[in-house]
């Protein structure tokens, strides 16, 4: 039995037009409107064909800037922290092996997801594999974490504003301000638009944690730690820590690569989903030596004495500059996970009608509504915090 006689509503919304190019009447392509679908497009969550909104144009290396993007984040600034709860060695293989078992788990969900294109996140692949009632349960999961997620974004763009003023304000108002660019940043619809902030919020992330861990090299003791007299470092190569301790640091590791969850949603906005691994793997290099290089310096320098978030590890002056350099970053990275977030209830409302991929006021509606909840639920946690 081919795809389309298994799918016949598929079938017929497929076969509607079969023009291969359209353009905006003078003669130019209208990059809103798809192309015409082939075979292997036809269970793709969002269709390729005539008069419909083209959701799928993100190429593999602006997809692999995402995925960075998502990773290189606020894991970063909470890594170097762990080193010390675990100790130089156990931190590192921590960082390594929670990396490969990440990398892993990654690809095979890619490769699950290319077997099955109907899936849009890890909610949908639950359900593929275990039914409905798995599906609900893994999609609630999903939402609590990067609402989660988004509120540790909104706290951090808070803790950074805080840093830049010589103001002191409550920390509801600075999670307010916050809280308007990251939510105007999630309104970009596609996640093709993202990617040209998600370049300027690597960049901007991965300098300031470059400026700090330079800074942190500079000074004869650390900034927390005592100016004058004796003092000791705490630089431990191995630790003994209790198990409540242990767990949350290699947890806080953990995490900070755990790729699978975010990555579905961006991989189906791929222009070909068959790069998927290339980008998944071009990522998780950078992420991994990355982590491990910054965060084994700032510890080195640093040791007990490093600041949570370690932006605050070189002393006053390089914080506000780092924060100031680092600001873009941290708020593209709660943009996502809020985008993240609210593209989930927005393709499940929206799914089997017209409406997914077409300028409606459905369409925009949902759209707008799904991220109110969401900003809400962030901020208010971020608040908690």
């Amino acid at each position: 039995m081919s795809d389309f006689e298994r799918y016949p509503s598929t079938e017929k919304s497929f076969t509607a037009r079969s023009k291969n190019q359209f353009t905006d009447g003078h003669g130019s392509v209208d990059h809103e409107v798809a192309h015409s679908p082939t075979p292997t497009d036809s269970f793709e969550v969002f269709a390729k064909g005539p008069d419909v909104v083209d959701f799928r144009t993100v190429s593999w290396p602006r997809t692999s800037i995402i995925f960075l993007k998502i990773l290189f984040a606020t894991g970063i600034l909470s890594i170097p922290t762990a080193l010390y709860d675990l100790g130089a060695v156990g931190g590192s293989l921590s960082v390594i092996g929670w990396g490969a078992l990440n990398t892993y788990t990654t690809i095979v969900a890619g490769n699950f997801r290319k077997r099955h294109a109907q899936c849009h996140s890890i909610a949908d692949m639950a359900g593929v594999a275990a039914g409905r009632w798995f599906k609900e349960i893994a999609g609630c999961l999903f939402v609590i974490q990067f609402v989660l997620c988004a509120s540790s974004g909104i706290l951090a763009v808070s803790v950074g504003l805080n840093a830049l003023s010589d103001h002191a304000a409550c920390t509801v108002w600075w999670s307010f301000l916050a809280t308007v660019p990251i939510t105007a940043a999630a309104s970009i619809r596609k996640f093709e638009k993202i990617s040209w902030l998600t370049w300027a919020g690597f960049i901007s992330i991965f300098t300031a944690v470059f400026i700090v861990v330079i800074g942190v090299t500079t000074r004869d003791r650390p900034a927390a730690a005592p100016q004058t007299g004796p003092y000791e470092l705490g630089f431990r190569a191995i630790a003994y820590p209790s198990f409540p301790v242990g767990i949350t640091a290699t947890c806080v590791i953990f995490i900070s690569s755990a790729s699978a969850p975010p990555f579905l949603p961006v991989m189906s906005e791929m222009a070909n989903p068959k790069d998927y691994n290339k980008a998944v793997y071009v990522c998780m290099a950078l992420v991994q030596s990355s982590y491990l290089t910054f965060s084994l310096v700032v510890y080195r320098w640093c040791g007990q004495w490093v600041a949570n978030p370690s932006l605050g590890s070189a002393g006053g002056t390089i914080e506000k500059v780092a924060y100031a350099i680092g600001l873009v970053g941290l708020i593209v990275s709660a943009c996502l996970y809020l985008h993240i977030s609210a593209k989930y209830f927005f393709v499940r409302i929206l799914r089997k009608s017209r409406h997914l991929q077409a300028n409606t006021l459905v369409h925009w509606g949902t759209w707008v509504g799904m991220r109110g909840p969401v900003v809400d639920f962030s901020a208010g946690m971020a608040v908690v915090v």
